[in-house]
């Protein structure tokens, strides 16, 4: 016959190392979404997130998944425009490279807008050139993408955090039955 007080002692056990798998860094990473968060800090910050980074790459899968619209090519830069005098963020663009495949702008094609605002400094005389860009989003539309996926991210450690404490007490309390 098999005795319980062991079998409770392995739930407790295994129940208490849920609780803590959260919190280990290596499981942290795939967990909570930081190269998400950094992305749009980094976005935020300097204005534009050059391709070659995770986040970059973070963020492109974000705007794939979010965006209504469509990316048909891989961009090589994401700029955010900034609206004097405060210089507040407003709008996300995805430039494309000159010889991508990539749509010529869908302001342009949908005959609202001939070009794209004077806002650009360094960048506005290669995509005047180039003309290869699609407008993403406004700002507060990407800052509503990333921190729903940081609080579905959240619900996930509550969850197994969760799973961990019934597997503790359901241990704890069989092996004093």
């Amino acid at each position: 016959m098999v005795q319980i007080v062991p079998v409770g002692m392995l739930a407790e056990f295994v129940g208490a190392v849920l609780m803590v798998l959260p919190d280990i860094p290596f499981i942290k990473s795939f967990i909570i979404p930081s190269t998400l968060e950094d992305a749009r800090r980094e976005l935020f910050d300097t204005s534009s997130l050059t391709e070659g980074s995770d986040e970059f790459d973070a963020l492109e899968d974000l705007i794939r998944r979010k965006w209504d619209g469509e990316l048909q090519g891989r961009p090589w830069l994401f700029l955010m425009e900034r609206v004097p005098p405060l210089q507040m963020p407003h709008s996300i663009f995805a430039i494309y490279d000159e010889d991508s495949e990539g749509p010529f702008g869908d302001l342009m094609d949908s005959g609202g807008a001939q070009s794209l605002p004077d806002r650009y400094d360094g960048w506005q005389e290669y995509i005047h050139e180039n003309e290869k860009w699609d407008a993403v989003c406004a700002k507060q539309k990407l800052d509503e993408w990333v921190s729903e996926e940081v609080s579905n991210k959240d619900k996930n450690v509550l969850i197994v955090r969760g799973v961990g404490f019934l597997l503790f007490i359901v241990g704890f309390g069989v092996q004093f039955i």
